[in-house]
């Protein structure tokens, strides 16, 4: 079977629909979607649900093919772990800030980070998250091998510096970098991801699209419980709340790594009920992405876990997603303002060129090329009405104090 890079739909391709962000199955997907759209007996009859729901299903099960949910990850030949995450804005949801992190480990130091608005077409459905948030994931995961190859120096040493001044990116949306110059940058070894692994409705959530299409072994780490397979709250929560009472009556206080495994109506396990975190009220609940079994995952965890139930590298990529969120107003990003490239609504496309279109500026540093000129992006990058994220958050270097917030 062939490799989900490499699935073609070629015949079906109409460059009308390609907007940005969007995958090769979704440009196919929307253009037969309109081609039957065409055809409808009348508005209550309707294919394009049904064809949505098959190419998911062809995209699916390629990455359900590909995923190896076997072999054990040796921590002690673990040196960095990255953890990702997306922060939304209240006032539109279809524009995030994508975060990727990469820690050292077992210190768990944050020594890499790349963030960036993105475009997200379409609302959020339980259970279609990949679709959503791939994408804009995996542009992350593709600069970090880019950066691994160049070794790019970060302008601002300092972290805080370094998210106060964006620069202008791809499309007109802001981007992020910062990294540290004591150390060269280092692919990870393991990737957590904030979302589900194999416990997913089509066995293949978003930590199995991430570990798929990258290569890097992959879990999922859940915070809440997806209802799936006949895997449902009523069921888990009861016996989570057993098994811990049943734990503590023993005077066993070592109650961080205690697990209960998610079964599926099948008789698969699917995924844990874990607790990483001594003073953590509920688990988290973590999956297989790709490329390590559920023990190593589950052990890879409870390691990246400090001061709180969910992993470090997620934590910080969580927390300064959330950060520059706050500290970042929609109207300053070119992607959504008028005076950047307009951004259809609905379908993503960019209609127009703005001030900036065709210029690109790396973060905290001007390097310009394109039509605009250098003078033309750094003066949108000097006018951006960002906030100063220094004094706004009051954010110093990374700390552990700040991965655990």
């Amino acid at each position: 079977m062939s490799s989900p890079q490499s699935f073609d739909y070629s015949r079906f391709t109409n460059s009308s629909f390609i907007t940005p962000g969007c995958t090769q199955h979704e440009v196919h997907r929307r253009h037969l979607e309109a081609r039957f759209s065409q055809w409808e007996p009348s508005p209550s009859h309707s294919f394009a649900p049904f064809l949505a729901a098959c190419f998911v299903g062809m995209e699916a099960r390629d990455i359900r093919a590909a995923i190896v949910e076997s072999g054990d990850l040796d921590l002690s030949s673990v040196t960095h772990v990255a953890g990702t995450d997306l922060s939304f804005w209240k006032e539109d949801s279809a524009f995030a800030v994508a975060a990727l992190v990469v820690c050292t480990f077992p210190e768990l130091r944050p020594v890499w980070l790349r963030a960036q608005t993105v475009f997200l077409a379409g609302e959020y459905t339980p259970g279609f998250l990949a679709q959503r948030e791939a994408q804009p994931l995996m542009d992350l995961i593709d600069q970090l091998r880019a950066d691994v190859a160049s070794q790019p120096m970060a302008a601002r040493r300092k972290l805080s510096d370094a998210l106060a001044h964006p620069g202008i990116g791809d499309r007109g949306h802001l981007t992020w970098f910062w990294r540290d110059h004591s150390e060269p940058i280092c692919m990870p070894q393991a990737l957590l991801v904030d979302g589900c692994g194999v416990h997913h409705h089509f066995r293949c959530g978003l930590a199995s699209h991430l570990g798929v299409r990258s290569g890097i072994p992959s879990a999922g780490v859940a915070k809440s419980l997806l209802a799936v397979h006949g895997i449902r709250r009523e069921i888990v929560d009861p016996a989570w709340d057993a098994k811990m009472a049943t734990v503590e009556a023993a005077g066993d206080v070592q109650t961080v790594g205690q697990h209960l495994d998610l079964v599926a109506d099948s008789g698969e396990v699917l995924g844990r009920a874990l607790r990483t975190f001594r003073k953590a009220q509920r688990p988290v609940y973590v999956s297989v992405g790709s490329g390590m079994c559920l023990d190593a995952a589950c052990a890879l965890v409870v390691a990246c876990c400090r001061t709180g139930s969910v992993p470090v590298p997620i934590q910080q990529a969580d927390h300064w997603g959330r950060q520059l969120v706050a500290a970042t107003k929609l109207e300053s990003i070119p992607a959504y303002s008028s005076g950047g490239p307009a951004v259809h609504k609905e379908t993503g496309a960019v209609c127009g060129a703005g001030a900036g279109d065709g210029s690109s500026c790396a973060v905290g540093e001007i390097e310009c090329s394109g039509e605009a000129g250098p003078e033309a992006a750094s003066a949108m990058c000097e006018g951006l009405t960002v906030c100063k994220v220094a004094e706004a958050t009051a954010m110093a270097p990374v700390s552990f104090a700040e991965a655990g917030r």
